[in-house]
């Protein structure tokens, strides 16, 4: 029999029940003793992703057999993990050098492309009202609308996201 210890906000559980019911956010996840299909040279972000997507996206420490450890630490067999995760935890990039299982290492690629994508919408939008400020026009929805078919963007999300990322040109919308 697999124990497992699982802490995620206030909820704690321990057990080695593979029909153990956990609830995240109103969605419940069933939990399995899922040590035993670890491979070898996994770590406890190996591990928390195993157990859910959401608690490897909020891990940010762990304790194997009772004693804190770096994350990066490997597991051996038999040994105990618990998982801590905090609301403002989120993955690191470079954790992605650090997991062995491909779940894990997709889930961190996602969590950091989403990321990404919403830091430099972010960036375009600011870029864009403060180039139509300064030719003296108002940012409108509608004026970014008419820019999308002559910049190659569906949305203006991706229209944002390209001036952020520096693809495009917030002028080439002025125009």
């Amino acid at each position: 029999p697999y124990m497992f210890f699982f802490e995620f906000g206030d909820l704690k559980v321990v057990g080695s029940s593979p029909e153990a019911l956990v609830r995240l956010h109103g969605r419940t996840a069933s939990l399995r003793p899922i040590a035993g299909t670890l491979p070898r040279g996994a770590t406890p972000i190996d591990f928390a992703y195993a157990v859910h997507s959401e608690v490897g996206d909020r891990c940010v420490s762990a304790k194997i057999n009772g004693r804190v450890m770096p994350l990066r630490t490997r597991l051996k067999n038999g040994d105990q993990v618990e998982i801590i995760t905090s609301e403002t935890g989120s993955p690191s990039p470079t954790w992605e050098d650090a997991v062995v299982t491909g779940k894990a290492r997709a889930q961190i690629r996602r969590f950091v492309r989403a990321t990404r994508r919403h830091e430099f919408q972010r960036l375009g939008a600011a870029i864009l009202e403060k180039t139509f400020g300064d030719a003296g026009f108002h940012l409108t929805d509608e004026a970014l609308e008419a820019g999308l078919d002559k910049l190659g963007a569906r949305t203006i999300e991706d229209l944002q996201i390209g001036i952020g990322e520096g693809r495009m040109s917030a002028w080439d919308v002025l125009r």
